[in-house]
């Protein structure tokens, strides 16, 4: 599979929206920026269409979005790194808990995944915290879903579900910079300025 991203034109838009087909193009929004990214299969055609609208929502120091399209556990990592992060890392039984309240009454897919005989969170979280269902798990797939219980299971990572996508969230920076970018920005402003700019020539004293 093959992933390309686009940067397209600047919009305005309070919450993120995200639209696309099952192995499509996925168009993300958010805030002031949108990009397209195409996912393609080898045989570079479309599965069935798919949409969703979907806030933010926080906990602690990361930003989630839950994805109700069922798709593969494949798919969802995909679709996560374009958006910025991964599917969701577990870390503790609050996060847990949390998740648990996003996903409501439907499986998702985590961002757990078997490689030898361990797993580990492809965000590269510490998997010291666990959630394993009795009997969980058993072998029945490498890739750890959410059942709609709260509990982990092993499944088939080629199974549809939805997904919980996981990234850390900063505060944006309430001072300009000082440093001016080298390259000016692909998506124009939106509250240009009223004042003409005007240029200045350097001057020298000594050796200043």
């Amino acid at each position: 599979m093959r992933i390309e991203v686009f940067p397209l034109i600047a919009i305005v838009a309070s919450a993120p929206k995200v639209s696309g087909t099952g192995n499509g193009t996925l168009t993300f929004q958010n805030n002031n920026t949108q990009a397209l990214c195409v996912l393609s299969d080898k045989t570079g055609k479309d599965n069935e269409q798919f949409s969703f609208f979907q806030s933010s929502v926080y906990f602690g120091d990361s930003e989630y979005y839950l994805n109700p399209n069922q798709l593969t556990w494949a798919q969802h990592e995909t679709a996560a790194i374009a958006w910025g992060g991964h599917l969701s890392s577990v870390t503790s039984v609050e996060e847990d808990n949390f998740i648990l309240s996003l996903q409501g009454s439907n499986e998702v897919w985590l961002g757990g995944e078997k490689a030898g005989s361990s797993f580990y969170w492809t965000d590269l979280s510490s998997f010291s915290y666990t959630n394993f269902a009795s009997g969980e798990p058993d072998g029945d797939g490498f890739c750890v879903l959410k059942n709609n219980a709260g509990k982990w299971l092993d499944s088939d990572c080629s199974d549809n579900y939805y997904g919980v996508y996981k990234q850390l969230y900063s505060e944006p920076s309430k001072q300009p910079s000082i440093y001016p970018s080298e390259k000016p920005s692909s998506i124009p402003s939106k509250n240009p300025s009223r004042s003409p700019s005007f240029a200045l020539t350097s001057v020298y004293f000594g050796d200043s």
